[in-house]
């Protein structure tokens, strides 16, 4: 959204502070605003909506109990005891033979617990390089990828500024040229008002005196009508020009 503001803003470079205050701030409030909305924030080809963890019922209980704010269950210790059976099951053989599989368990449990680092020891750190190279090489990757996409961003926002600063200027000289133009049209409105004026004047004049010099006026007059038309044409002619 703030790539998109124009870098030509006569508006906004001829405006007040105050008023360049109250731009900024419904910009600060349109950007607060996007970032708020999260969804706005994605691509459009991404999804708004991900389920994870569908498939684990496991995994999406903990996340469900993560969004809740709830606090994590504290881990049950009972399997990991070898506690005999008490004292009112001590003659109970099923009380034994429970406690008997707990024990199995427990020593299977920590079998297998010496043989995973017996392989750890033994393929672990070959292992860790692998997976610390293949997590550098994808780095490596993502971070040549955003730079891509940043200079791109660059070049495009360069190219936006010259492109807007050309036609800014462009803008200017037309707009320069159209009030001259105007200008130069008013005047010879002007001139031919007080041309009109004197005319009629020295003709009243000359008819008070008893002179007959009609038809020569008319023909001054409408000489001097006709080359201010003329001049007049010849604005709108080049107004013409500099719109086409």
């Amino acid at each position: 959204m703030i790539d998109s503001l124009p870098y030509i803003d006569r508006d906004y470079d001829q405006a007040d502070a105050s008023r360049k205050q109250l731009i900024n701030s419904l910009i600060d409030k349109e950007r607060r605003a996007l970032l708020k909305n999260s969804t706005s924030s994605l691509h459009s080809s991404l999804p708004t909506e991900v389920s994870l963890f569908s498939d684990n019922s496991l995994l999406l209980d903990e996340l469900s109990r993560i969004d809740s704010g709830h606090p994590i269950p504290p881990l049950s210790t009972a399997r990991y005891r070898l506690d005999p059976p008490s004292s009112d099951l001590a003659s109970d053989p099923t009380a034994w033979l429970a406690a008997l599989n707990n024990a199995r368990a427990q020593l299977e449990s920590q079998s297998n617990r010496v043989i995973n680092l017996e392989l750890l020891l033994r393929f672990g750190p070959d292992a860790w390089k692998l997976n610390a190279y293949t997590l550098e090489k994808f780095a490596k990757i993502l971070e040549k990828e955003g730079g891509e996409a940043k200079k791109n961003v660059v070049e495009m926002n360069r190219k936006r500024k010259g492109e807007q600063t050309e036609g800014g200027l462009r803008l200017q000289r037309l707009e320069e040229r159209w009030t001259e133009l105007v200008s130069n049209v008013v005047r010879a409105d002007a001139a031919t008002m007080v041309l009109r004026a004197e005319i009629a004047a020295l003709r009243k004049e000359l008819k008070d005196e008893g002179e007959d010099v009609d038809v020569g006026l008319h023909e001054d007059g409408v000489n001097g009508t006709n080359e201010a038309q003329n001049g007049h044409d010849d604005v709108d002619t080049d107004k013409m020009d500099v719109d086409g």
